[in-house]
């Protein structure tokens, strides 16, 4: 009887072992994807505006990144040229922040059945993903392959949704 308790204490304590090094492995690979997102972005190609009622006020990147977490609503616009790390910075922000939504260009959030165009379907895509409850949206690219009617409607929805929430977003076509 006591070799089973024995070996059950033992068998106990490799299980708590391994659990330990399985967390710290996870948190290795988490750091490891961080560390190539954060590699990837390249800040002297990469503008940051805040948009404030119909202008665009020029925001460093590094207060960018210091502030993120502090961000309580408005809008913000990424650009910079192809290949600059646009992408990866709000995939980083993604991974830093819990209470984001990501939205990509290829972003599939429902099953649509729905006939219609490509810009159709991505509207309703969008609809959905800018109705959850979230702080904040990440949306890189989201009016590319949009006809100006959507791309307006959109637009509008989103300048509400970043009276209450922060937006982020990179865009294909920009003006103010």
């Amino acid at each position: 009887m006591l070799q089973n308790i024995h070996d059950a204490a033992v068998h106990h304590n490799k299980l708590s072992l391994m659990k330990g090094k399985l967390i710290n492995l996870e948190n290795f690979v988490e750091n490891l994807y961080e560390l190539n997102l954060i590699k990837s972005i390249n800040k002297d190609k990469i503008t940051i505006y805040k948009i404030e009622e119909n202008h665009k006020n020029l925001v460093s990147i590094n207060s960018f990144m210091l502030e993120f977490h502090n961000f309580k609503k408005g809008s913000y616009l990424i650009t910079g040229e192809n290949g600059s790390g646009k992408t990866s910075l709000l995939k980083f922000l993604k991974g830093s922040y819990d209470d984001c939504i990501l939205i990509l260009p290829d972003s599939c959030f429902i099953e649509s059945h729905k006939l219609g165009s490509t810009g159709e379907q991505k509207l309703s895509q969008f609809m959905y993903a800018l109705s959850q409850n979230s702080k904040i949206f990440l949306l890189d690219e989201w009016d590319a392959n949009l006809n100006q009617k959507n791309t307006e409607k959109l637009d509008s929805i989103i300048s509400n949704i970043s009276m209450e929430n922060v937006v982020i977003e990179i865009r294909h076509k920009f003006s103010v």
